[in-house]
């Protein structure tokens, strides 16, 4: 699996000609098979602007069950207040699995909400750690703290150099790597990795 991350939230997960695409905002060409929208919001609603060559993109936007292209996702709502949502089910978070991996990707996750359940292992979580109506830095270490999961990826921001980057490093007592063009990743690549955090570039 091929993972880009353009900044926000917004990430791509590829997979041969299978494409996925999170939260998506304007500005970025490509076509998609899939699209999970977390939040209301104009930030994030760019999914349909992700039609390219013989793709047309299948959008969910919400709590829910669904099986498209033999991806099974699973949404469940979560308080967000993002940019002043201030909402019990102002976001979706959405597990699936893709490529032989469990994915959890937790959206504009507001707080360590306690309706926040995840069943069984985590191979890669996506984790907002930029506060801002989501969760912070601080925030993000402790929710780790209650799943288990190979590898973790940060999101909420759009420079490697945000202070949320570093903060999030020092809750979580992780080894600070250099920041990644993009990540490529495999099944076998996780075994053995205990909530190893790989940083993105935007």
């Amino acid at each position: 699996m091929i993972i880009n991350f353009y900044g926000n939230q917004f990430t791509k997960l590829q997979v041969g000609d299978t494409t996925v695409a999170l939260d998506p905002f304007k500005g970025t060409k490509f076509g998609a098979d899939v699209v999970l929208q977390t939040t209301l919001h104009e930030d994030m609603a760019a999914g349909e602007d992700l039609f390219y060559g013989n793709k047309i993109p299948h959008i969910i936007k919400g709590p829910g069950e669904y099986e498209i292209k033999n991806i099974f996702i699973k949404g469940h709502e979560a308080y967000s207040n993002y940019d002043g949502i201030d909402h019990a089910s102002g976001t979706t978070y959405y597990t699936f699995e893709l490529d032989g991996m469990r994915i959890l990707f937790l959206g504009a996750l507001g707080k360590n909400d306690k309706k926040v359940t995840i069943e069984g292992d985590i191979d890669i979580v996506f984790l907002p750690i930029s506060g801002d109506g989501r969760l912070s830095a601080k925030e993000a270490a402790a929710f780790l703290k209650d799943i288990d999961c190979k590898a973790v990826i940060p999101m909420g921001f759009t420079d490697t150099k945000d202070k949320c980057i570093e903060d999030f490093i020092k809750e979580t007592g992780s080894e600070k790597t250099e920041a990644l063009d993009k990540l490529t990743i495999k099944k076998k690549d996780l075994e053995g990795l205990d909530q190893k955090v790989y940083i993105i570039k935007s």
